[in-house]
């Protein structure tokens, strides 16, 4: 095994191949004295589409690609023996999901293990290295992606660089948007599936972090109290009137704090919350009932009628009556 492993490494180095200042090998298979057998790539139905340079230069200059774009995605099931390591990182994003199995991946010399139903967003030029479980090794998708909307979304990972979990809805329809990735780049790599490509990644990545009932980048503050069970109680008593001293306490927080951290945490001070939502059900009233203005203030905590107007009015830019006449008017034209 130790000659066929050597042969299989010389072969390798010569199909080695440099996109940009990543490197990319075909077929790695070495074998080291302490780790065993060590594959980059190389397994049964594996996918994988590294796009050369002239293809990167169009991407990062093309208006419809150069914010987001993918450079390298593939598939890589029941991937026994997986193993990267890069030293020095690479120039551009990774992001591996895992759907089956189990693996590990390691950053500043931190090593935390990533099962089904998680992913991991490895930033550029960070050094690491990851690979699959010996015991039960991991079926994977991943993508190399770059762009300054790339940097954004790597803003939005947990602070402690861990595992993004996936709620089992969130994770139907990422996997659901890598298939229509490989779908598109099967066919070929010209501009208009790259466009394509584009719009995919920019969509799996929304749905990611901003869609996914396991988690989200608002409640990821470090060493911060978690306040998703207290949006939730805001949202459920609907027209019950609500005090910031009341918030405070079931956040188990004073005031003070509680509305630093729920500002941090999802970018507006509690109260105007709790107006913003019952703004948004009045419209919903006011769109989709007959209730008068003076009911649907009424259902929304608001005795008064002329105080609810002023507010709807701060809030949309329209009176009640003008944004019923308006959705009115849209639906006889429909």
């Amino acid at each position: 095994m130790d000659n066929q492993a050597k042969m299989m490494d010389n072969q390798a180095m010569k199909k080695k191949k440099k996109t940009g200042k990543t490197e990319y090998t075909s077929s790695v298979f070495d074998k080291t004295a302490n780790s065993g057998i060590r594959l980059a790539e190389g397994f049964v139905n594996q996918i994988l589409h590294i796009f050369p340079l002239p293809t990167r230069q169009t991407l990062r200059e093309h208006p419809l690609t150069h914010a987001l774009h993918v450079l390298a995605i593939g598939s890589y099931p029941n991937a026994s023996h997986h193993y990267r390591e890069r030293p020095s990182g690479c120039d551009e994003h990774i992001l591996i999901l895992c759907t089956h199995g189990e693996g590990w991946f390691e950053m500043a010399g931190r090593r935390q293990m990533l099962a089904a139903h998680q992913a991991v967003v490895i930033p550029r030029r960070t050094p690491h290295r990851y690979g699959a479980s010996e015991q039960n090794p991991w079926s994977i998708a991943w993508v190399h992606f770059s762009g300054d909307e790339a940097d954004y979304y790597c803003s939005c990972l947990p602070v402690n660089g861990g595992v993004i979990p996936l709620s089992s809805k969130c994770e139907r329809e990422v996997v659901g948007q890598f298939r229509a990735a490989y779908s598109a780049i099967a066919r070929d790599y010209t501009v208009a599936t790259l466009i394509v490509l584009a719009q995919i990644l920019r969509y799996l990545l929304s749905i990611l972090f901003f869609r996914n009932g396991s988690y989200s980048p608002h409640f990821r503050i470090a060493n911060e109290r978690d306040l998703r069970s207290t949006v939730t109680y805001m949202t459920e008593q609907g027209s019950t009137a609500l005090t910031l001293a009341e918030l405070a306490r079931h956040a188990g927080l004073s005031e003070r704090t509680f509305t630093r951290h729920f500002h941090q945490q999802i970018g507006m001070a509690p109260m105007h919350y709790v107006i913003q939502q019952r703004i948004r059900k009045a419209c919903q009233w006011l769109a989709g009932t007959s209730l008068t203005v003076s009911e649907i203030a009424l259902q929304s905590g608001y005795d008064d009628p002329y105080y609810f107007s002023r507010l709807f009015r701060k809030e949309t830019g329209q009176s009640p009556k003008q944004y019923r006449a308006q959705h009115e008017n849209r639906s006889v034209r429909q």
